[in-house]
């Protein structure tokens, strides 16, 4: 065991050390999540940037509220820059998940060599050390997973007797689906899992476990939503339907494909059996756990793939189809350190005496050896793709210093300054857009600002504003300039 922490602690802060140097990577997401964290450290609340205007204060619907308050807590209780809270909460995160999920192996596998070999994909799965260079809710929704599998045994191993570790796993459920909506497949997998041990065992306790802990999830949850209803009349959050030429089936199949693919990381080159292989999953682990040695972890864990899984493909389906590149690979990446132990343990209980079952076995083991060899070369690409950090912490500083709550900021490339100042930052490469965001009120009842990144491919529209409008020079160094912009100036460029 202490060969498993040692090997982790040494390859967590030689990652860590080795990112910390890095530039951060952010998305439209990490905007919301830290502009959210900075109204909620202000007092404000889970709000958008339209929080500071003098008029309206829209409620965010679309994200979860639980990591903006983790981000919230590190803002209130340190003096540390945005990005350095970023990439201490992700450590201290990172390094309790992958302390967490030796344990799990420890507890679930009696043989060292499977533990090592859990332990060796955990390492080198791409899809959880992306998540360690950037500022999404990822890394504190499967490190609550990790956390939730963990109580999961102990209250195996007490019979499903203990109201306590009951207590404890409804918690962390309500907490994982307000980190991100697709949680609820953790709380419905359990709720079912419970009612089909009511049916086998014929125990009452197991059924009113799953009544009373369907009720007090939704009660919890509910709560929530229905602060979303109340505020903007919507529970979830509308993205809008995607209109693609491919017909539904031909979405399923695709959806489904990538959401096995990305899960075990597997390369694109077996793309095509991918749908087969699913099958033959719930196939075989059906056969053992019914016929078998059953493990109830293992059941819940099938159960919760396919209510995670499932959930993405109909909505994929049905509502927001997304490129395998798009919006859906992150979801499936993080299932890998769960998927990989339900394969694990098929391929040890597989019965090779059966010659349909020994080619199993061996075609398992194959998907097995080609998940960790893509997984390790996506890894090292990760970390070679790394860009140095800018040293961009001072004039940052300076920004946040400078803005007020109700100042409007401009800039070219609003996902870092965002993040970086504190403060929602607007703007596109759109000329025509840029000159409508500068006829908005905020700019008329408040100051204006506008930050320019020097080095975007996107900055000819702001240098023009900056040429033809009056301002006042704030600061600059070799990445950015900061300057106030004068109303009636850029009113009169608007109009143009």
């Amino acid at each position: 065991m202490f060969f498993y922490y040692l090997l982790v602690t040494i390859l967590v802060l030689s990652a860590f050390y080795y990112i910390s140097k890095s530039e951060l990577t952010f998305g439209a997401d990490a905007v919301y999540y830290n502009i959210a964290a900075e109204h909620i450290a202000n007092g404000d609340g889970f709000y958008s940037e339209t929080k500071s205007t003098p008029t309206k204060a829209y409620p965010i619907i679309p994200y979860m509220p639980l990591y903006s308050y983790i981000l919230a807590f590190f803002k209130f209780f340190t003096r540390f820059s945005n990005s350095n809270i970023i990439k201490i909460s992700n450590f201290i995160i990172w390094f309790s998940f992958f302390i967490s999920w030796i344990l799990i192996y420890k507890k679930l596998f009696k043989k060292n060599i499977i533990v090592f070999i859990s332990v060796s994909f955990l390492l080198f799965s791409s899809g959880l050390w992306n998540f360690l260079n950037t500022s999404l809710s990822e890394p504190i929704f499967i490190f609550l997973i990790t956390v939730w599998i963990n109580i999961l045994i102990k209250y195996q191993k007490q019979d499903f007797s203990n109201y306590y570790q009951f207590l404890v796993l409804l918690i962390l459920s309500i907490m994982i689906t307000l980190t991100r909506k697709i949680g609820h497949a953790v709380a419905f997998s359990f709720i079912i899992f419970l009612f089909i041990e009511f049916i086998i065992t014929k125990q009452k306790k197991y059924f009113i476990q799953s009544f009373l802990f369907a009720f007090l999830y939704l009660l919890g949850v509910g709560t929530w939503l229905y602060r979303n209803y109340i505020n903007k009349n919507d529970l979830f959050g509308n993205i809008g339907k995607t209109v693609v030429s491919y017909s539904k089936l031909e979405k399923f199949f695709y959806s489904l494909n990538w959401s096995i693919m990305d899960s075990l990381g597997l390369p694109s080159i077996i793309e095509t059996i991918t749908v087969l292989f699913t099958l033959l999953i719930l196939f075989i682990f059906l056969k053992i756990t019914l016929y078998k040695n059953r493990s109830q972890i293992f059941e819940w864990i099938i159960l919760f793939l396919i209510i995670y899984i499932g959930t993405i493909v109909l909505y994929s389906t049905f509502i927001h189809f997304s490129s395998r590149s798009g919006g859906y690979m992150r979801y499936y990446s993080i299932l890998q350190p769960i998927i990989i132990p339900l394969i694990l343990y098929i391929i040890i209980k597989i019965d090779s005496k059966i010659k349909v079952e020994r080619i199993l076995k061996y075609f398992f083991i194959a998907l097995i050896f080609l998940s960790f060899i893509s997984s390790t070369n996506r890894t090292k690409n990760f970390f070679i793709s790394l860009e140095p950090a800018q040293d961009n912490a001072s004039f940052f500083e300076q920004v946040e210093k400078t803005l007020k709550p109700k100042d409007f900021l401009l800039g070219n490339h609003y996902q870092p300054i965002s993040i970086y100042s504190g403060h929602f930052c607007k703007g596109i490469a759109d000329a025509d857009h840029i000159k409508r965001l500068m006829l908005m009120p905020e700019i008329k009842y408040n100051k204006a600002y506008l930050v320019l990144a020097k080095k975007s491919p996107f900055s000819k529209p702001y240098v023009e504003i900056l040429e033809n409008t009056k301002h006042k020079f704030i600061i600059e160094n070799e990445n950015y300039i900061f300057v106030e912009l004068d109303k009636e100036s850029i009113f009169k460029e608007a109009r143009k």
